[in-house]
């Protein structure tokens, strides 16, 4: 017989939103047990960790959408908290570049319409040392954010506030009774309420439940790094791919000083990491098209991310999906770019569907 532990909240899933709820929650309520289980070694380790660590300003997204509404509410709070609590965080801004003129000032309207500040049209003289192009506008509200340094202040916010954080381990099975019974290889949790922010694994989670009309659609980037000392001076994005599969190929400024470029969209059929020579050759043919003075022998494999989309029903969703189908669970799913920004705001909803 397993030794069960019972306590009030848990978390599946240690990633960037699992950590924003797990510390809002605990700031929210300070007499509860709260513990977040990572199936991984590390927190945000998959989806949270492999993407271009860009806050986005929300150019891109339908308007009145979760990814538009969250994109712009979490790019504000995450410079409010950048200062609160020293996660650095660059101000570097983007170029959108292409060489349709109606599609530029059709994503340019858009952004507009989605309230976005800090737009501006730009002459492409500005970037055309860059990049192969002949139309662009500029968005100042871009930047990125160091990942790892957000991740570890989460995590220290969270336990500082008495909060449990369990790595290395996996859920074997869920029951639903009078509350719900979380199985793990060596123990049981006892939890009264169940927050599924599982990333890659959310629909697996939710499957345990008998919930099953989503369906995961994973979507493999592969990113390069150069050697070359290329210095942009800001992100470099070209037009995005139709229906937003991918944002296109484009130039990221790291905070360990290295310029990659990245990611590609293939769809794939498991949660792998792994790349190929073909899919490489590929992206260096891509990034040879749209930016100058490239030297692809300095170009090399550097990792790869998995995007967490997901269908409905069969049929692709693209929006976040967060629910609570089922009374005191509630998930996040379907949390791919721009979950990183919108992390903040996401975790706001979840509480909001808390009901203690």
């Amino acid at each position: 017989m397993k030794e069960t532990v019972e306590i009030d909240v848990t978390i599946i899933g240690g990633g960037i939103v699992g950590l924003f709820t797990a510390w809002k929650l605990s700031e929210k309520y300070k007499n509860i047990t709260i513990c977040l289980f990572e199936k991984s070694e590390y927190l945000g380790d998959h989806s949270t960790g492999r993407n271009s660590g860009v806050l986005h300003a929300g150019l891109y997204y339908d308007y009145d959408s979760l990814k538009h509404r969250y994109c712009i509410a979490g790019n504000k709070f995450w410079n409010k908290f950048s200062s609160q609590f020293n996660v650095d965080i660059k101000q570097v801004g983007k170029y959108i570049f292409g060489n349709n003129e109606k599609d530029i000032e059709e994503l340019y309207e858009k952004a507009v319409k989605n309230g976005v500040t800090g737009l501006s049209r730009r002459p492409i003289s500005e970037i055309s040392s860059y990049v192969n192009s002949k139309f662009c506008f500029f968005s100042k509200t871009t930047s990125i954010i160091n990942v790892p340094q957000a991740v570890k202040v989460l995590e220290k916010l969270f336990t500082n506030n008495d909060g449990i954080i369990v790595n290395s381990r996996k859920v074997d099975n869920i029951l639903n009774l009078d509350k719900f019974i979380i199985d793990f290889s060596d123990y049981q949790i006892k939890s009264s309420i169940l927050i599924n922010t599982a990333g890659h694994d959310a629909i697996n989670i939710r499957n345990l439940l008998g919930l099953n009309n989503l369906s995961n659609l994973y979507v493999k980037g592969d990113y390069l790094a150069t050697t070359q000392k290329l210095k942009y001076p800001c992100l470099l994005y070209p037009l995005p791919e139709k229906n937003l599969k991918g944002l296109g190929i484009h130039s990221n400024i790291g905070f360990d000083e290295t310029t990659r470029f990245g990611p590609d969209t293939n769809i794939v059929q498991e949660s792998l990491y792994n790349s190929n020579d073909e899919n490489i050759t590929l992206i260096k043919n891509d990034i040879s098209k749209n930016f100058k003075n490239i030297n692809l022998e300095k170009l090399h494999y550097d990792f790869s991310g998995i995007r967490s989309k997901i269908k409905l029903n069969g049929k692709e969703y693209n929006d976040f999906w967060i629910s609570s189908p089922i009374t005191n669970y509630i998930e996040a799913c379907g949390i791919d770019s721009p979950g990183l920004t919108g992390a903040p705001a996401i975790s706001e909803m979840i509480l909001d569907l808390i009901n203690l």
